[in-house]
């Protein structure tokens, strides 16, 4: 693929991982695991420094979206059949809700699981997640005209980040519900994910990979890709992603920084 920016991406290491498109990753809130889910259905818990799967289960229907709970003893996904559904990290299914119409996505936070479909953010807590298990959830955002195809939380779970249809991303205030700032790159918004090191936003769009600077509000890096499609992208660190690819792959990548005339000069 092209660079469009000042930095370039390395290949790294090529995780073999579903046998269809992987639709979310997405790491451990320790760091020392990663959660990849795909349209095989397929769940797998890694180790990645080791290239290693821990565990390994089906969902019985494609998995749009896995997230872990903030201390790793539980895993949340969102399927293609509309339910939201409770794992331990064993593949043990322990609760499972009612059907969601066009459900796309699962997060959480410190307190809270958030559900996304293509019209509505629902909030529920982890309390009244073991009382009635998403049957009352409360309504964050609606959107009236263009789909939510994409989210993603803050580090500090202040903010949530929502991806259209047309190309647009809005900010939200969690608690405030009020929309605080927009962007817009061309293509279908596919997944977000928030640096948790620097003030910047990574997209996945329907031709390109996009990285924000949300301070100055500019895009700073743009790169498309030529032999397959990125399909869902988890920030490793400040220099490493990994990348879900269409031909079922997870691809980590590192940023390289390039030499400029000035410093080869030197």
């Amino acid at each position: 693929w092209e660079d469009e920016g000042e930095q370039n991406f390395g290949e790294m290491i090529s995780l073999c991982s579903h046998d269809s498109p992987v639709n979310h990753v997405v790491l451990s809130a320790s760091g020392a695991f990663m959660f990849s889910c795909g349209m095989d259905g397929n769940v797998i818990v890694w180790d990645y420094r080791e290239a290693d799967q821990i565990a390994k289960f089906n969902a019985s229907s494609s998995v749009s979206s896995v997230t872990r709970s903030h201390d790793d003893r539980y895993i949340f996904t969102a399927s293609s059949d509309g339910k939201v559904k409770l794992w331990n990290t064993l593949g043990a299914e322990k609760a499972s809700s009612e059907d969601f119409t066009n459900l796309c996505a699962v997060a959480c936070t410190v307190d809270a699981l958030v559900v996304i479909t293509e019209t509505t953010v629902y909030r529920q807590t982890y309390q009244k997640l073991r009382e009635t298990f998403l049957q009352d959830a409360e309504v964050l955002y609606n959107v009236k005209k263009q789909k939510i195809t994409a989210t993603a939380l803050s580090p500090d779970f202040s903010i949530i980040a929502i991806g259209k249809s047309s190309g647009k991303v809005s900010f939200a205030l969690i608690e405030g519900k009020a929309v605080i700032q927009t962007f817009r790159v061309e293509g279908e918004i596919i997944d977000l994910q928030f640096s948790p090191y620097s003030y910047e936003l990574c997209a996945i769009t329907s031709n390109s990979l996009v990285i924000w600077n949300l301070e100055s509000k500019e895009i700073v890096h743009s790169y498309t890709m030529d032999n397959c499609q990125f399909t869902c992208v988890a920030w490793a660190n400040s220099r490493n992603f990994f990348v879900g690819c269409s031909d079922g792959n997870i691809v980590t990548l590192r940023v390289i920084e390039r030499a400029t005339n000035k410093s080869a000069r030197k």
